[in-house]
């Protein structure tokens, strides 16, 4: 079973991704961005112009050996949704 995030769990708006402090994304004034990652948001700009472009970036990321980049591509979505019933079965 995949864990549960607490309800105080910060998440990334854009790729779904857990927050933490060291990846919390940064305003164009340096103050920190408690709603997207470095990755997707960074200095005030969004760093993906498309949904296709952060699912290629993310799955290219995300693949390993046990989670191939297709499999990985199902799955973004459903994280995004927040449906870990559903991310379930694709395990």
């Amino acid at each position: 079973m995949l864990g549960k995030l607490s309800p105080r769990t910060l998440v990334c708006q854009c790729c779904g991704m857990p927050l933490e402090d060291a990846i919390i994304s940064h305003n164009k004034d340096g103050s920190p961005n408690e709603d997207y990652c470095k990755w997707c948001y960074t200095d005030g700009e969004f760093k993906y112009t498309s949904m296709e472009e952060l699912i290629d970036f993310c799955a290219s990321h995300m693949a390993s050996e046990a989670w191939p980049e297709a499999q990985v591509r199902r799955a973004i979505p459903l994280l995004q949704a927040g449906d870990l019933d559903a991310l379930e079965k694709l395990v």
